[in-house]
């Protein structure tokens, strides 16, 4: 008995047919099996367990005293074991109580997380967020020691089993307050050069893209603040006559709630990509799965769009199997 081995599996379910129809005959038909091979099981099961477990009587097959001890224990464990391999019931995001555990940059913040609550508030009011500030390195790692869901950012190619999708393009637009600079529109690279900038670093450097760009063409700016925080800018450019170069999506978006100007950069900078990333363990998750739809397509939706976006969303994802 020690050695499990020595134990089919397919002999408790022939013990439950047997307990419950109280006929090798019955239990035969219940398997969809010959009642040959529903007597050798139980001749099986009699040796394993050191006992005739079902004797022959007037009413059918009696089960012995042993055969009733072990009856309950061999329910609960096909039924475990059955509820095991049983494909996962569709998840109903309006039932759930998860708390989703995302990694992102306040930027990304801004921009996503409003449309993703609108949404939830909608579809499933009773789960939550949990929000953490990630870069690329910290994002990754958080994922890989389970403390996120999924990451959002401008993600390089990871490992293997971190997975990957991406959400958008983004370009920049410059982001001053028209009230401290006052300038001809849009700016023009002159007066780009001559202000002061803010440079939002999530790696908290005084180098970005912008001063790569600028260096190609032997130019430099002036940085008077660097910040690993983009939602701090507008107060910035509130104080003093300064420029931010900012993703295109948060330039708009803060322009709308600051009352600030954007404009184009005056100098060439590629576009990049946003990228979402979650740990292939949790592929078929149906809750993640339900998340990683639900920003897949609120990420592609102008900012201007974003209310109806929630709802076609909310309408779509009602229920989504892994």
């Amino acid at each position: 008995m020690n050695d499990l081995r020595a134990i089919d599996l397919n002999l408790l379910v022939a013990f439950e047919a047997i307990a419950q129809s109280r006929s090798i005959t019955r239990a035969a038909g219940h398997l969809g099996l010959g009642q040959p091979a529903v007597s050798q099981a139980l001749a099986r099961l009699r040796q394993v367990f050191g006992d005739p477990l079902f004797v022959r009587g007037r009413d059918g097959m009696q089960p012995t005293e042993r055969a009733l001890q072990l009856a309950p224990a061999i329910a609960e464990t096909l039924g475990g074991i059955r509820r095991l391999v049983a494909p996962p019931a569709a998840f109903d995001p309006a039932e759930t109580q998860r708390v989703f555990r995302l990694g992102l940059p306040d930027d990304q913040e801004l921009v996503l997380i409003p449309r993703l609550l609108a949404l939830m508030a909608q579809q499933a009011p009773h789960a939550a967020l949990q929000l953490r500030s990630v870069d690329r390195a910290r994002g990754r790692r958080l994922l890989d020691d389970g403390s996120l869901d999924l990451a959002i950012g401008a993600f390089d190619q990871g490992p293997d089993w971190q997975r990957q999708q991406v959400l958008l393009e983004d370009g920049y637009e410059c982001l001053h307050d028209p009230r401290q600079i006052l300038c001809p529109r849009p700016i023009g690279l002159a007066d780009f050069l001559a202000h002061g900038h803010v440079l939002v670093s999530l790696s908290e450097d005084r180098s970005g893209r912008v001063d790569e760009a600028l260096a190609r063409l032997n130019l430099s700016r002036r940085i008077v603040l660097s910040t690993p925080r983009f939602l701090a800018v507008p107060a910035m450019l509130a104080a003093a006559p300064l420029i931010a170069t900012l993703p295109a999506r948060m330039a708009a978006a803060m322009a709308t709630a600051h009352g600030l100007a954007r404009d184009p950069v005056p100098v060439m900078i590629a576009p990049y990509q946003v990228t979402m990333i979650w740990h292939a363990a949790s592929d078929a998750d149906p809750a993640l799965v339900w998340l990683r739809h639900c920003l897949g397509d609120l990420a592609r939706v102008p900012a201007t769009q974003a209310g109806s976006a929630a709802a076609g969303t909310a309408r779509r994802r009602a229920r989504v199997r892994p």
